[in-house]
């Protein structure tokens, strides 16, 4: 601290090799708290961290079949509303996505639909 405040100091350079030490001590360490933790929490926290990989990859999966929505990742604003082209995707035999059509929806009209179903 100068003065009262504080100064940034520079960042130190690591080399390829302390980086891939980092990760792997730090991946050892997640997987030793993954045994650690109780079968219901791990399952938990898999189904959560799936769900931000989903939400972070644009996706909206079935939770009964393969398929998922693919939402893109740039809207387009007309005057009628912002429209959305989202894919409806399958995997293949491979495992591959494949896309079985293309849906152009309205963001807002969805929006609100998905506000107006009750929970139960």
């Amino acid at each position: 601290m100068v003065n009262g405040s504080f100064v940034a100091q520079p960042q130190q350079q690591r080399s390829a090799t302390q980086i891939e030490q980092i990760g792997a001590l730090s991946l050892e360490k997640r997987r030793e708290r993954e045994i650690d933790m109780p079968p219901h929490t791990k399952a938990s926290w898999n189904v959560e961290r799936r769900r931000r990989t989903n939400v972070n990859e644009g996706k909206a999966p079935c939770q009964v079949s393969g398929r998922w929505l693919q939402f893109p990742a740039k809207a387009h604003e007309f005057k009628n509303g912002t429209f959305l082209a989202v894919d409806v995707m399958t995997a293949d035999s491979d495992g591959n996505p494949r896309k079985l059509c293309e849906l152009v929806l309205v963001k807002e009209e969805l929006l609100e639909l998905l506000t107006r179903i009750p929970h139960d």
